[in-house]
């Protein structure tokens, strides 16, 4: 009898940044409506720069 392998369950709303890394983790679909979210306000508003210099600056 052969085992299939289970995929590993995503919870559909909920996404995760590491903040060393930048890494986003969670569906690829919230994944990526967040990055067009980013990119559509980066385009309409510009980038604005962070204003601390060793600490992660998200915008989210």
């Amino acid at each position: 009898m052969e085992t299939k392998q289970k995929k590993p369950y995503v919870k559909p709303m909920i996404v995760m940044e590491n903040f060393e890394t930048g890494e986003l983790t969670g569906s690829p679909e919230m994944i990526a409506q967040i990055m067009a979210e980013n990119e559509k306000y980066q385009s309409e508003n510009g980038r604005m720069d962070c204003p601390f210099e060793n600490m992660p600056c998200s915008m989210r």
